[in-house]
């Protein structure tokens, strides 16, 4: 199964794509609702808060991994950070049943930042609403250089050009 992590909220989601109900959305907005917590002091959870709201979240893909309807999951974190990402791919990617993590950005590549820490990035259709797997993606060649990997499709490319195409 594959999670895909984005920074935009569930109304964005819901309105870019057709087979949504496919799909396990995580809303990180909606589990500090549910605990009547603060998107806006989020940064300022103390470690049990932190704590509960982590483990809500492992909860609800360890569920969405088993439920048989769905083909992916969809992580939405409106206040997902380059501090944070590593972590979160790790403890993901380490989920039995979890076999990619892909990042979603618009189409204006406004969180170019996130590039280098996936494998794959996909992008919101512009016009109008498609299927998530239909979706436009392309390999981040950043990952490659980053992580110092030999890149399996190409030799010696300028890992910042592939961002630009």
């Amino acid at each position: 199964m594959t999670i895909y992590i984005t920074k935009e909220d569930a109304p964005k989601i819901k309105e870019s794509y057709l087979n949504f109900s496919h799909y396990a959305l995580i809303s990180v907005t909606n589990i500090f609702n549910e605990f009547g917590y603060d998107l806006n002091e989020y940064e300022e959870l103390s470690p049990y808060s932190a704590e509960v709201v982590n483990t809500r979240i492992l909860d609800l893909i360890y569920r969405g991994v088993k439920i048989k309807r769905f083909v992916g999951i969809i992580y939405s974190n409106p206040k997902l950070s380059t501090e944070n990402i590593d972590g979160i791919i790790e403890k993901f990617i380490n989920i039995n049943g979890v076999s990619n993590v892909i990042f979603i950005d618009n189409n204006d590549k406004k969180y170019r930042e996130f590039y280098p820490y996936f494998n794959e990035v996909s992008f919101y259709p512009s016009i109008k609403k498609i299927t998530l797997i239909k979706a436009e993606k392309f390999d981040s060649k950043m990952f490659y250089w980053v992580n110092d990997i030999e890149d399996p499709d190409e030799e010696n490319e300028d890992p910042v050009a592939s961002l630009d195409k």
